[in-house]
């Protein structure tokens, strides 16, 4: 595991960030430095920071925003987490050829992918854990 890994949670329901934000707060090596509410204001919020994370909601179709992969290859030690508003799915992206569905994680799981080294992030699976 390595240092503090520092979140952007990017979401437009203020319930669930707050929620995701309190979670966060109770593991050792995360930190949240930005929430955002509106997904175009995320660029300009890894641009400044360049955070290891994005948390994000996945939008009921499961795709992506197209703006992802092209940020994405501009900062590639930050990650992409999409959370289902259930918390009953979540994407994984990073380094544009790495993209990963998870389902039926625990907040200890999703705790876990966070805080991983991104090194030993593939693959993922859920059961592993």
């Amino acid at each position: 595991m390595s240092g503090i890994q520092r979140i952007i949670l990017v979401n437009s329901s203020r319930l669930l960030r707050e929620m995701l934000h309190s979670v966060f707060g109770k593991a050792e090596h995360l930190q949240v430095v930005r929430e955002v509410g509106d997904q175009e204001e995320s660029p300009a919020a890894i641009e400044e920071l360049e955070a290891e994370w994005l948390v994000i909601s996945l939008p009921l179709d499961m795709g992506l925003p197209d703006w992802v992969d092209r940020y994405i290859s501009k900062h590639p030690f930050t990650r992409l987490l999409a959370v289902s508003t259930d918390c009953s799915k979540v994407k994984m992206k990073w380094l544009e050829a790495h993209e990963e569905n998870l389902e039926d994680l625990s907040l200890n799981d999703l705790i876990h992918i966070l805080e991983s080294d991104p090194n030993d992030l593939e693959p993922l699976r859920s059961s592993s854990f």
